[in-house]
C-alpha cells in the first residue's frame, strides 16, 4: 500500500481533521471559480497503455474504479482523451466531444500537444498514481 494514500485515511478518520480538508477543498472550489469562471480545475491520471501504443485517459471516476493494469480498454464514456494512429502512421487524438487534434508524426507529440491543449482549458495531469491496487483494494469505492 502506498504511504500517502495510507496516511490520508488515517488523516480523514478523526472527523475534525476530515472537517478541515472538506472545508480547504471548498474554499479553493471557490477561489478558483471567482478567478477562472470558464472552468474549474479538474485532474486527469495516468493514461491507459494499448499493446499498440495508443494511449486512453479516463475520466476521474473511471480511475476511482479500475485497477490501473487493467488489460480491458476503457468505454468511450470514461474516455477523456484517446491518443490513436492511423494506417499511415500518424498520431491523432480525440476527445469526448468528438473533436480530433492532429496528425501529428509521432505519439509523443500528440501526447505533447493535447496536454497543453488541455492545461490551458483549467485541467492539471496527475503522471504518476496517487494510490496503489493494493489501496483500491482495501479501501474500494
Amino acid at each position: 500500500m502506498s504511504a500517502r494514500y495510507t496516511s490520508i485515511v488515517a488523516l480523514l478518520d478523526d472527523p475534525r481533521n476530515r472537517v478541515c480538508v472538506e472545508r480547504e477543498l471548498r474554499r479553493r472550489e471557490i477561489a478558483h471559480s471567482l478567478k477562472y469562471t470558464l472552468n474549474k480545475q479538474e485532474f486527469i491520471l495516468p493514461p491507459w497503455k494499448g499493446s499498440n501504443g495508443e494511449l486512453v485517459y479516463t475520466t476521474f471516476r473511471w480511475a476511482m474504479y479500475e485497477a490501473r493494469d487493467t488489460r480491458e480498454k476503457p468505454s468511450p464514456e470514461d474516455t477523456l482523451i484517446h491518443i490513436w494512429s492511423d494506417p499511415d502512421g500518424k498520431w491523432w487524438a480525440s476527445t469526448q466531444n468528438g473533436d480530433e487534434i492532429g496528425p501529428f508524426d509521432t505519439r509523443i507529440k500528440a501526447d505533447t500537444e493535447t496536454r497543453i491543449l488541455f492545461v490551458q482549458n483549467g485541467w492539471a495531469f496527475i503522471d504518476e498514481w496517487p494510490w496503489e491496487k493494493e489501496d483500491l483494494r482495501k479501501w474500494p469505492v
